[in-house]
């Protein structure tokens, strides 16, 4: 079913014909299996699912979102994906409103391993529960 719907190119790509997602990527769905194409064709290629915490990244030779070509994907890290967070991002030092990005201070979310600044997470969620009082909503 999976080879079905892939297209073997003289350049290289492996394309997938089957639906593809906004950002351009191929999806496979398969009874309970329902992945991005290109992390579907690596692990098949591996013969084991990626690591914990690790995606199937396209190698900077490689730009065609709908390859699924397994010599033109590499497993990496999530925290270390190009696509986790911009490289500009992982640069700055301090949050927007000029906190800065310590050990103490910083905080990650669990779905995606993105930072955020812990004071002002306080801050907004003190906000919210005055908020929320003053409004006759209850806070969870």
């Amino acid at each position: 079913m999976f080879w079905e719907n892939v297209r073997i190119q003289a350049n290289g790509h492996w394309l997938c014909l089957g639906s593809i997602d906004p950002k351009g990527y191929g999806k496979f769905h398969s009874g309970k299996v329902n992945k991005r194409a290109h992390r579907y064709s690596l692990e098949l290629f591996l013969g084991r699912d990626l690591l914990p915490d690790h995606d199937a990244h396209h190698i900077e030779t490689c730009k065609v979102h709908n390859c699924i070509c397994p010599w033109h994907l590499a497993e990496v890290p999530h925290n270390n994906h190009p696509g986790a967070a911009p490289e500009k991002h992982r640069k700055k030092t301090h949050c927007l409103f000029g906190h800065e990005y310590s050990v103490e201070n910083t905080g990650y979310h669990n779905y995606n391993n993105s930072r955020y600044c812990l004071i002002c997470s306080r801050l907004a969620s003190k906000s919210w529960r005055r908020e929320s009082r003053g409004s006759g909503k209850t806070a969870a």
